[in-house]
């Protein structure tokens, strides 16, 4: 029905109540009358504050192509937003909905039934101070005392989602050290409840980072005063150039494809303490590492097995498992003068058992020219 048709509706039901004398008629009338007012009168209110508090956080240009928000029944949609910044988009979003349980809030509750995305994209900027943001734009974020106790206080509102669906969304994050594209084509995370800390959610994933793809499924209680996370998380063709800017004072150089697939469990044991678990098929392809003291290549790696990470943040590095099987071929080490240190045509060892700090043992070593 279009707005032209809700404002006849609501004229005749004004010119009802000027006409008769039949008081119930005249409170239906009424209230039908105002309840069409809201109807008609939401879109654009709830437009004109959006546009106006990203105008207010840095944006130069905001353009939405249509909203469509209904606070009787509490969905809202937008179509075709976009939000530039210098002439630079920063965020779009083609399709927008959301869907509140309006009856939940007399419960105290939040309670949203589905928020769906599709066709986005978001821009991301470190800052100096290496914190990140959407590129220009700045909401703020001011509080007072006041607010700081309210914020410490315990709330009587719970919050629900039963489903957040994203579809074809992509995030471009320009940190200082390096730019990436992180394209999730699907992700669904449903069952996620204040009210309910220890239940399980579910989290399915699938896209792209730059240029390779990843999978995951999972099962996770993420409210849960210990927090678990298991399921399967598959990689392919991930290029580890990619990954290099952000581990470079380690590194010299790294490079190659890594594949995975793996089964994943992550367990929070204590406050400082986390514990993660893979059984991974791995694939490293084309592998190039460089340090200061060696340079190492080889054609293809394959490590299949278990490796176990203790993690605590109270210290600077995990301790870490590793046993299981590694194939390797055409291995060559040089040092950084370009001199052949060691090169293999193809390595195996069986039944490794790798601890670190340094603690290794083999059932079975084979190295071929």
């Amino acid at each position: 029905m279009g707005l032209d048709a809700y404002q006849t509706h609501a004229f005749h039901a004004l010119e009802l109540c000027m006409k008769t004398k039949n008081k119930p008629l005249i409170v239906f009338a009424s209230v039908a009358g105002l309840l069409l007012l809201i109807i008609i009168l939401a879109p654009p209110i709830a437009s004109m504050l959006i546009s106006s508090t990203l105008y207010d956080a840095g944006a130069d240009e905001v353009s939405i192509g249509d909203i469509d928000f209904n606070p009787l029944v509490g969905t809202a949609r937008i179509h075709k937003l976009v939000v530039r910044k210098d002439g630079k988009r920063v965020i779009s979003l083609g399709h927008g909905f959301i869907n509140l349980r309006i009856t939940s809030l007399f419960k105290k509750q939040i309670e949203i039934d589905q928020i769906v995305l599709k066709n986005g994209y978001a821009a991301i900027l470190e800052s100096e101070e290496g914190k990140f943001g959407l590129r220009g734009i700045e909401f703020s974020s001011e509080t007072t005392a006041e607010t700081e106790q309210t914020s410490s206080t315990p709330s009587e509102w719970t919050f629900g989602l039963h489903e957040i669906d994203i579809e074809s969304v992509d995030v471009r994050l320009d940190a200082i050290k390096t730019s990436t594209i992180i394209q999730a084509d699907k992700l669904v995370l449903n069952k996620v409840y204040t009210w309910d800390k220890d239940g399980i959610s579910e989290l399915q994933a699938q896209g792209r980072f730059n240029q390779g793809r990843f999978t995951l499924n999972t099962r996770l209680s993420p409210l849960a005063d210990l927090p678990r996370v298991t399921g399967d998380l598959k990689l392919d063709a991930i290029n580890l150039a990619d990954i290099h800017p952000w581990i470079q004072e380690y590194l010299e150089g790294l490079g190659g494809l890594v594949s995975l697939d793996s089964k994943i469990n992550i367990e929070r044991q204590s406050e400082t303490e986390w514990l993660l678990n893979l059984d991974p098929d791995l694939q490293l392809n084309k592998l190039y590492v460089s340090t200061q003291g060696f340079n190492f290549d080889s054609e293809a790696i394959n490590f299949s097995g278990r490796v176990n990470f203790a993690i605590d943040v109270d210290e600077t590095s995990p301790d870490i498992n590793a046993t299981g099987n590694i194939r390797a071929s055409s291995i060559h080490v040089t040092s950084p003068e370009a001199i052949t240190l060691a090169q293999l045509g193809s390595a195996s060892i069986q039944d490794i058992n790798l601890t670190l700090p340094i603690d290794i043992s083999a059932s079975q070593i084979s190295l071929n020219d």
